[in-house]
């Protein structure tokens, strides 16, 4: 098809049509998520508005809109979906050079302005070199200041590589008097999954043991180079390591433990070497071995999993400090940011007070700038643990279902502006690409901004996880981020094993038809985490015995 010319100069657009709406229905190719992103912001800050779905508009309609476009880069397929819209301010579907040539013209005009009463099919490659150099400056400005300020600090200087921390020799509490009987009778007693069970974060009368298998677990995780087979050993240690953290009583046998779940085979190995020699010989590999060392310190790295650990090694980057060469050499250029913030990241444990500080100045921010959201601290601290490495933030929009996104848009800005925000590791808002499909049919994850902040007392640079959901999933996005892996997992695991039924951060639905909600009735509300638990047949476990 032949491309209508775009007369961006005209003298027609001198005047910015201020609340002229951007609906953005069809979701652009994954690598050009980004530039969607940045251009949607550029709008919004020319003035324009814009709205996620069809639903949405029927809230517009009620106000004056001037004009309603569909910008994409896929306008076949954008043709199909919404046109025509029941709007009398709908124009038609544009190309993200019309964008770009707004963003270059620094207002937003609508499209009889430019010319074009039907846009043709272009890609963002197809695109004019100014507009694509438009594109381009707008993803430079939005990484500018984050850049300059990493910039700073590159290349990073006596980077401190992370040790594994070895069980200490007096971490088990005191146990009750007890008999051979009453220990296998509590042992049977145990349920099987840890969503059944309360996991305190006090020691247990076989903390020890608990630790010991808990850095197997890590040994066989990092050792294996089958990813599989290495998650498959870690779990079962670590699923042992959780069943017995409930056992009221201290282990005297193999054989008792063996009553406990999770605890036959090779962990009762383990448990029988410990309770002989006091220790497991094989975990001091992580502290001893130099391969190991060297891998550990290397999996403190964000963006480092085994098995780019494993590769680098390989490779002969054996240090921090090689690893930093292997970037200066133009490999793995992602991994330049957390290197900068290695040290404070991994040497600087956070207490609960630093962790509320955070998260009170994000809410005073969010409140100065009129934001409509309601938050909530997850993760380890909102089970009361007193260090962590990071904190989660979790929110909603206060009113409307689908206004979280655009929310924190306007937060992260803010955020950035004022230096708070100084990395960001992982941004993925608004790529939710099925907005009105039926439950259960989810395709993309919730808003969420992985980040690094400068934390305005201490100035040390801490790690922020920021989460938005839609308001119907918050209840569920809460239960999904406060317990830690173990218990999640099991969680997941019951629903599906003993109910038949999916349960993740966005909801609870039938393993056969997951368009049915798993409560049977569409208009019964979840507003808590009890109803959960409540749909599940569980009995209501408190953030704070999750510590599985």
């Amino acid at each position: 098809m032949s491309k209508r010319k775009r007369d961006i100069n005209s003298p027609n657009n001198e005047q910015p049509l201020r609340g002229l709406r951007i609906l953005f229905l069809v979701r652009t190719p994954q690598e050009r998520i980004r530039v969607t992103r940045v251009l949607s912001r550029r709008l919004e800050e020319l003035g324009a508005s814009l709205v996620g779905s069809v639903e949405n508009l029927q809230s517009w309609t009620r106000s004056e809109v001037a004009s309603v476009v569909v910008c994409t880069d896929d306008i076949s397929h954008a043709k199909t979906c919404c046109n025509p819209l029941p709007l009398s301010a709908f124009e038609g579907v544009v190309d993200v050079s019309w964008a770009a040539g707004c963003v270059q013209n620094r207002q937003v005009a609508t499209i009889r302005l430019l010319n074009v009463s039907e846009a043709t099919q272009t890609s963002i490659d197809d695109c004019d070199g100014g507009s694509r150099g438009v594109i381009d400056d707008a993803l430079d400005g939005d990484d500018q200041q984050e850049t300059m300020e990493a910039a700073k600090w590159w290349p990073p200087r006596n980077l401190r590589p992370r040790r594994y921390l070895q069980p200490s020799s007096d971490m088990d509490c005191e146990e009750e008097a007890s008999t051979r009987q009453d220990r296998i009778e509590a042992a049977k007693n145990i349920p099987k999954y840890a969503c059944q069970r309360k996991s305190h974060l006090e020691a247990c009368p076989n903390e020890r043991l608990c630790e010991y298998l808990n850095a197997m677990a890590d040994l066989r995780a990092m050792e294996s180079h089958d990813s599989r087979l290495g998650d498959t050993k870690y779990r079962a240690y670590r699923l042992a390591s959780a069943a017995i953290r409930c056992f009221p009583f201290r282990i005297r046998s193999a054989e008792e433990a063996e009553y406990i779940p999770y605890c036959g085979g090779r962990v009762k190995e383990a448990i029988h070497e410990y309770l002989q020699t006091g220790k497991l010989s094989e975990v001091s590999k992580l502290w001893t071995e130099e391969y190991f060392i060297n891998l550990w310190s290397l999996l403190g790295v964000h963006g480092i999993g085994t098995k780019t650990g494993r590769e680098l090694l390989a490779s002969g980057v054996t240090s921090l400090d090689l690893v930093v060469q292997h970037c200066l050499s133009g490999k793995h250029p992602s991994l330049k940011l957390p290197l900068v913030f290695y040290n404070d990241l991994n040497h600087n444990l956070m207490s609960r007070d630093d962790a509320v500080r955070i998260h009170d100045y994000v809410i005073n921010v969010a409140s100065s700038l009129g934001l409509s959201l309601e938050f909530a601290l997850a993760g380890g601290f909102r089970r009361n643990k007193k260090n962590g490495h990071d904190v989660d933030l979790l929110m909603r929009h206060k009113y409307l279902e689908f206004g979280h996104s655009s929310e924190l848009q306007v937060l992260v800005r803010a955020l950035r502006a004022s230096g708070f925000i100084v990395a960001t590791f992982h941004e993925t808002i608004d790529q939710r690409r099925d907005r009105t499909a039926s439950p259960g049919t989810f395709d993309g994850p919730h808003d969420m901004v992985f980040c690094v902040i400068r934390d305005p007392q201490t100035a040390v640079g801490r790690r922020l996880d920021l989460v938005a959901s839609r308001r119907s999933e918050f209840p569920f996005a809460l239960l999904a981020w406060s317990g830690n892996a173990i218990f999640e997992r099991q969680l997941r695991e019951y629903a599906k094993e003993v109910k038949g039924w999916v349960f993740d951060g966005h909801g609870l639905w039938k393993k056969e038809n997951p368009s049915e909600c798993a409560t049977g009735t569409m208009d019964t509300m979840i507003e808590t985490e009890k109803d959960i638990f409540c749909i599940l047949g569980l009995d209501y476990l408190d953030p704070s015995d999750r510590n599985c």
